[in-house]
């Protein structure tokens, strides 16, 4: 269900998953629920963090939308949950995230996040017709670094 045109949404996050040991295994997957739905459509996405690194204490993340659900402002909601979730529970500093160049919506999706460019690797990606740049955007968390996409 639409909230002033944005789906409201929530992380499942079981006290299994919790206690589950996230740095041996280097990865954790969350699935993205729409809070006003009780179907078995109720997932609007799912959001991965993975190459944790606790020394450094960062990882990356992976995200994905519902296709007939992108533009709806709920890979904004999903970002936003998982930063707080990450900084807050997990104790993550720093989060990142490559992604192919000719990517924009998914550029523009981490830039309202508050993600920045740090970095660019040339020919990373195998193409159909060669090769293509994926561009690296980092965020630093910290209490005024997390970014609300409702206010």
């Amino acid at each position: 269900m639409l909230l002033n045109g944005v789906i409201s949404v929530s992380i499942m996050l079981s006290l299994q998953a919790i206690e589950h040991n996230h740095w041996h295994d280097g990865q954790l997957r969350l699935a993205a629920v729409d809070d006003n739905r009780d179907t078995d459509d109720s997932v609007v996405g799912c959001i991965d963090l993975y190459n944790f690194d606790p020394i450094h204490r960062r990882a990356a993340v992976g995200i994905t939308v519902r296709t007939d659900l992108r533009r709806c402002h709920v890979g904004s909601q999903m970002l936003h949950l998982l930063s707080v979730m990450a900084y807050d529970v997990l104790n993550i500093h720093q989060l990142y995230a490559d992604i192919r160049i000719t990517n924009q919506p998914s550029i523009n999706l981490f830039t309202k996040a508050g993600y920045l460019r740090c970095g660019l690797f040339k020919s990373w990606l195998v193409v159909a017709d060669g090769f293509e740049d994926v561009v690296r955007m980092q965020l630093i968390l910290g209490d005024d670094k997390i970014i609300n996409p409702l206010t």
